[in-house]
């Protein structure tokens, strides 16, 4: 259930890109638009409850395997990171008009989700190898 739930939030993740990619080249649509609210959505609903699942469930069934102590702390830092990045790219998303952002903001956004991405491969790379075996 542990790596699906990472697959499927990798798949929403390749959407968004693609989606902030065609607005900030100026093709925006609708489409593009909805694709952002969308995964937006997604992140502060389905990937958070991923994410307190394991602080809440998870984690502490593992952590009395000394063995793991250090990464299950690393982990929580980068849930708390992800929580950080994906409310930076709720502001920014909120800051659009009606008809999509500007350049500047287009930019922002192409910017923090390039950010979001790649902390969440670095930490679902890190759970496949080190946490799920």
């Amino acid at each position: 259930m542990l790596a699906r739930s990472h697959r499927r939030l990798e798949e929403r993740l390749i959407e968004l890109r693609r989606a902030v990619e065609g607005i900030v080249h100026e093709r925006t649509d609708s489409d593009d638009l909805e694709v952002v609210d969308s995964v937006l959505d997604f992140l502060e609903r389905s990937a958070l409850r991923h994410e307190l699942d394991e602080e809440e469930s998870l984690f502490p069934r593992l952590r009395t395997n000394r063995d793991l102590t250090a990464l299950l702390h690393d982990l929580q830092i980068d849930h708390e990171e992800h929580r950080r990045l994906v409310a930076h790219l709720q502001s920014l998303r909120n800051g659009w008009g009606p008809g999509g952002p500007d350049a500047g903001a287009g930019a922002a956004m192409a910017i923090a989700v390039n950010d979001l991405s790649r902390a969440y491969r670095a930490h679902i790379e890190r759970e496949d190898r080190e946490l799920l075996p």
